[in-house]
């Protein structure tokens, strides 16, 4: 795994604990983990976990 690969999933790790909670918007998430960019950060998440950052929100609501 290279060190990029690694910071990435760091970075997604800690966007799932915090799109658990819905007061915090979107682009509050991609700036907390490290994305100036909110549509960016939205792909790399899907990239990453399969889901849209709304699939995951929706599947933890449900979940709950």
């Amino acid at each position: 795994k290279t060190l990029n690969e690694f910071i990435t999933e760091v970075r997604m790790e800690k966007a799932k604990e915090l799109l658990r909670d819905p007061r915090i918007k979107l682009y509050e998430v991609a700036t907390s983990v490290g994305y100036s960019d909110a549509n960016y950060f939205s792909t790399i998440f899907k990239k990453h976990t399969g889901c849209s950052t709304t699939e995951f929100r929706e599947r933890v609501h449900h979940d709950n």
